[in-house]
C-alpha cells in the first residue's frame, strides 16, 4: 500500500508559517523531514491520504504533543538538538485475507492420485489508487497431496487483491 500523503501546518505567535513542500508523499519505511520550522511554534502533521488503511496511528513517546488518529499536533516545537526530538512514527494497518485452495480428486481414476503431489502456482495482484497498474502482493507455489487433505491456505494476502491459481502439473 502507499505511498501515503502527509502535510504539515504551523503557526508561530498565532501567525501561519509558510512551509516549503508542506505536503509530502511517503512510502513504507521512508522518513519525511521538514526543515526551517520555528522553535516554539505549534505544528500539526496530518495524514491526508491513508491509501485505504483501516487504522492510522502516529506513535510517539515524548511530551508536548497530542495524537489523534491521522493527526499529530506539537505544541511548542522543540529546537534542533533539544533533548526531546520532534519525531513520530506513522503506522497504518490494512485488512488482509486468506485464500483457501482445495483440489477435488474424483471419478474412477481417483485412486491413482493417492501418492501424488500437485503443485499449484498462485499470484495475487493488488490494484488500487496507489497502484493503478497493480502491484504483486503474493507470488509462490503450494503443494496439495493426501497428507494435506488436498487443501492449502495462504494467509495475510492484501484485501482487495485479485489472485490467479494455476495447477502446474
Amino acid at each position: 500500500y502507499g505511498p501515503l500523503t502527509v502535510a504539515i501546518e504551523c503557526t508561530f505567535n498565532g501567525q501561519p508559517v509558510d512551509i516549503e513542500q508542506a505536503e509530502r508523499s511517503i512510502a513504507d519505511g521512508e522518513t519525511v523531514v521538514w526543515n526551517g520550522l520555528p522553535a516554539g511554534g505549534d505544528c500539526t502533521v496530518t495524514e491526508t491520504d491513508s491509501a485505504g488503511a483501516v487504522s492510522t496511528v502516529f506513535e510517539r513517546t515524548d511530551v508536548n504533543d497530542t495524537i489523534t488518529g491521522t493527526q499529530w499536533t506539537l505544541t511548542g516545537l522543540e529546537p534542533v538538538g533539544a533533548e526531546i526530538a520532534n519525531s513520530a512514527t506513522l503506522i497504518n494497518s490494512y485488512d488482509v485475507g486468506t485464500i483457501a485452495i482445495a483440489k477435488v480428486i474424483d471419478g474412477s481414476a481417483a485412486k491413482t492420485a493417492e501418492g501424488k503431489t500437485f503443485t499449484v502456482d498462485v499470484e495475487c495482484v493488488l490494484t488500487d489508487a496507489s497502484h493503478p497498474e497493480g502491484t504483486n502482493v503474493w507470488n509462490g507455489t503450494v503443494e496439495l497431496n493426501r497428507a494435506s487433505d488436498w487443501r492449502a491456505q495462504i494467509t495475510n494476502v492484501a484485501a482487495g487483491a485479485s489472485c490467479v491459481v494455476t495447477e502446474a502439473n
